[in-house]
C-alpha cells in the first residue's frame, strides 16, 4: 500500500523571505529620495508663488494708482483673510480705503491668495514684516501707488518650509524699495543649518 505524501506547505521558506526583504529594500531606496524631491519641489513652488504675487501687487499698485497690500501669516497658520471661507497663508489685494488700513474690505480688488497645499507653510519666527495694524496674527507689507515699498521689509527674508520635513527651506527676500526680489533655496544637512548667507542659492 502506497503512502500519500502531502506537499502542502505552511509559511515561507528562508529564500522567499530574503527575496521579499530585498525587494522591499529596493522599493524604499527608490521611494524615500522621491519623497524628498517632492518636498523640495513644493517648497520651491510655494516660494516662487509668493514672489510672483508680491511682484504682481507692486505692478498692480503702480498701474492702478492704488496701494498694493500683502497680508501674510505670522505663525504659519492658514487663515481666512478676505472672508471668502477659504484659509490661506497670504493674500494680496488693492486697498481702496482712504487711510492706513491693512485689512481687506468688501469690494476691494483681490489679486491673489494662496494656501500652498501639501504641508508647506511660512516658518514661524522668521517673518520680518511689520505687524498688521488691523489684523491679528498677521504681518503686512504694502506698495505705494507708484510701486515703492512702504513697510520697512528691505533686505529681510520670508522663509518657506515643510511642516513634516524641514530639510529644505526657500526664502523670498525683498532686496530694494522698488520691489526687487531674490528667491533662494537651502538644504539642511549635518553641517549646513541655513544660518549663513553662503548656505543659500538662487533658484
Amino acid at each position: 500500500m502506497r503512502k500519500t505524501r502531502y506537499t502542502d506547505r505552511h509559511g515561507f521558506s528562508l529564500v522567499e523571505v530574503i527575496v521579499v526583504t530585498g525587494m522591499v529594500g529596493i522599493l524604499l531606496a527608490i521611494a524615500v529620495p522621491g519623497f524628498g524631491m517632492l518636498e523640495r519641489f513644493r517648497v520651491k513652488d510655494c516660494a516662487k508663488r509668493l514672489a510672483t504675487d508680491v511682484k504682481h501687487a507692486r505692478a498692480s499698485a503702480s498701474s492702478e494708482g492704488r496701494r498694493g497690500q500683502l497680508v501674510l501669516t505670522s505663525d504659519g497658520v492658514h487663515r481666512d483673510y478676505n472672508g471668502d471661507g477659504n484659509n490661506e497663508l497670504w493674500l494680496t489685494f488693492l486697498d481702496s480705503y482712504p487711510g492706513p488700513n491693512t485689512k481687506y474690505d468688501a469690494g476691494e480688488t483681490v489679486l491673489a491668495s494662496s494656501s500652498c497645499s501639501g504641508g508647506i507653510t511660512i516658518e514661524a519666527g522668521t517673518n520680518p514684516l511689520g505687524v498688521c495694524a488691523d489684523i491679528a496674527d498677521a504681518r503686512c507689507m504694502w506698495f505705494s501707488s507708484i510701486g515703492t515699498l512702504k513697510s520697512g521689509a528691505t533686505n529681510q527674508s520670508i522663509v518657506v518650509t515643510s511642516i513634516s520635513d524641514n530639510s529644505y527651506k526657500a526664502r523670498v527676500q525683498v532686496v530694494s524699495i522698488t520691489g526687487y526680489l531674490a528667491v533662494q533655496l537651502c538644504e539642511v544637512t549635518g553641517v549646513v543649518d541655513c544660518s549663513n548667507s553662503d548656505d543659500w542659492h538662487d533658484i
